[in-house]
C-alpha cells in the first residue's frame, strides 16, 4: 500500500508543501511508501525527487490518496477519477474578490476553486480541514462530518541561526514592527503600514516595519503599497520578498510586534511562527485567525489604526503586559505537540488502512 499527497503545485518555503512534506515523514515512520505528486509545470523545488509529477503516478485500489485543496486546477478532476481511498485536505480558498482589480488571472482560478469544491463534497472517504473556519466552509458546501485537523508546525526549521548581517543592521531600531506572509491584498498589508504610520507619529519616530514575503504576481498591490509609504512619507518600511530561513529567523528575532491585519486566513502558521520567538501577537479578527489563536496574543474586531498603535506600545513599554501575553500564546503552541498530532494523524487514517 502507498499513502501518497497531491497538491496543485509546489514550491519550497511554501505552507501547504512544507505541510504535505511533514505528512511524508509521519506516514513513512510507520514503514508506509509514500510521494508527494503535483502538475508539472507548478513544481519549483531546488530538491529533485520532492514532489514528483502526477503523471507518473501508478494507480491502485489498496493506495490511499491524500488531496491538498487550495485553488481550482487540473488535480481536483485528477482526484475525482481515482478508485484509491480518497482524504481531502481543505486549506481554504481566497476570495476572488481580493484579486478583481490586482490580477484577474488569480481570480480566474480562485472562482474556479470554489466551482471545483462544491463538485468534490461527494468524493473523499475522509475529509479535514486545518481550522475551525474550514470546517465550517465545508460542512457550507456540502461535506458530511469535515473533522479539524490542524497544520503542523516544524519547529526544528525556526532553530536555523539567524543572518548576522540582518541583526547588525537593524538592532538598533528602538522598534521594530513585522508582519510575515504573502504580500497579497487579502493579507490588507496597507491596514499595517497605516497601523504603523500612528505609531511613529504618535509614539515611536525611529521604528520600523519589516513586511517579509514574496511578492512575485502582485506587482499592482505593491505598487500600491509603496505609493502609501510614499504619500505618508514612511522612510522605514521593508519589504523583503521571498527570503532564505535563516533570514525569516532575523526578522522574528528582532521583532517587538508581529502585526495581522489579514482579512482571510485559512489557518495563517506566522501566527504560531511568532509566538515560537516569544513576540506578541496582534490580529484582526477575522476567518480562520481566531481559531488557530485560540485565545492567545491580542484580538481586535475594529481596525482603529490609532487604538491598534497605541496597544502596540503598551506591549512594548508594560513588561508584565508583555509577558503575561507572550506567556498565553507559549500554552497555545503546547497544542502543537508534533507527537500528539502524528498519533492524530493516525487514528484518523486508520479505518482507511484495514
Amino acid at each position: 500500500m502507498e499513502i501518497s499527497q497531491f497538491v496543485s503545485g509546489f514550491m519550497d518555503g511554501d505552507a501547504i508543501s512544507n505541510f504535505s512534506l511533514e505528512l511524508q515523514k509521519v506516514i513513512r515512520s510507520w514503514g508506509v511508501r509514500s510521494e508527494i505528486y503535483g502538475v508539472g509545470r507548478h513544481v519549483n523545488t531546488l530538491v529533485p525527487g520532492r514532489c514528483l509529477d502526477v503523471k507518473t503516478y501508478k494507480r491502485d485500489p489498496s493506495n490511499i490518496a491524500i488531496f491538498h485543496f487550495s485553488v481550482g486546477s487540473e488535480m481536483s478532476d485528477f482526484f475525482k477519477s481515482l478508485s484509491e481511498k480518497r482524504v481531502l485536505i481543505y486549506h481554504n480558498i481566497t476570495p476572488a474578490k481580493y484579486f478583481h482589480s490586482i490580477s484577474e488571472e488569480k481570480a480566474v482560478v480562485l472562482r474556479k476553486g470554489r466551482e471545483e469544491l462544491l463538485e468534490l463534497a461527494s468524493v473523499p472517504d475522509l475529509t479535514l480541514a486545518v481550522s475551525p473556519y474550514n470546517a465550517q466552509e465545508l460542512k457550507e458546501a456540502g461535506f458530511s462530518n469535515p473533522q479539524v485537523f490542524p497544520l503542523m508546525l516544524n519547529l526544528d526549521d525556526l532553530n536555523t541561526p539567524p543572518r548576522k548581517k540582518i541583526l547588525r543592521q537593524h538592532q538598533k531600531s528602538p522598534f521594530n514592527l513585522v508582519f510575515v506572509g504573502r504580500v497579497a491584498p487579502n493579507k490588507k498589508i496597507d491596514d499595517v503600514i497605516l497601523s504603523f504610520y500612528y505609531f511613529k507619529k504618535l509614539y515611536e519616530p525611529l521604528a520600523r516595519l519589516f513586511i517579509v514575503g514574496a511578492y512575485a504576481g502582485m506587482d499592482l498591490y505593491l505598487a500600491y503599497l509603496r505609493a502609501l509609504t510614499i504619500e505618508l512619507d514612511l522612510q522605514d518600511v521593508f519589504f523583503t520578498n521571498h527570503i532564505a530561513q535563516c533570514n525569516l529567523v532575523a526578522y522574528y528575532r528582532l521583532a517587538d510586534v508581529f502585526l495581522c491585519m489579514s482579512e482571510h486566513e485559512g489557518f495563517c502558521i506566522p501566527l504560531l511562527e511568532a509566538m515560537y520567538f516569544d513576540v506578541p501577537v496582534m490580529a484582526y479578527h477575522a476567518a480562520g485567525v481566531p481559531g488557530t489563536l485560540a485565545g492567545s496574543g491580542i484580538l481586535f474586531h475594529k481596525k482603529d489604526h490609532p487604538a491598534i498603535a497605541e496597544m502596540m506600545m503598551m506591549l512594548h513599554q508594560d513588561a508584565n503586559f508583555r509577558q503575561a501575553v507572550i506567556q498565553k500564546q507559549r500554552n497555545r503552541l503546547k497544542d502543537f505537540d508534533r507527537g500528539k498530532w502524528a498519533q492524530e494523524f493516525r487514528k484518523l487514517l486508520d479505518p482507511l488502512m484495514r
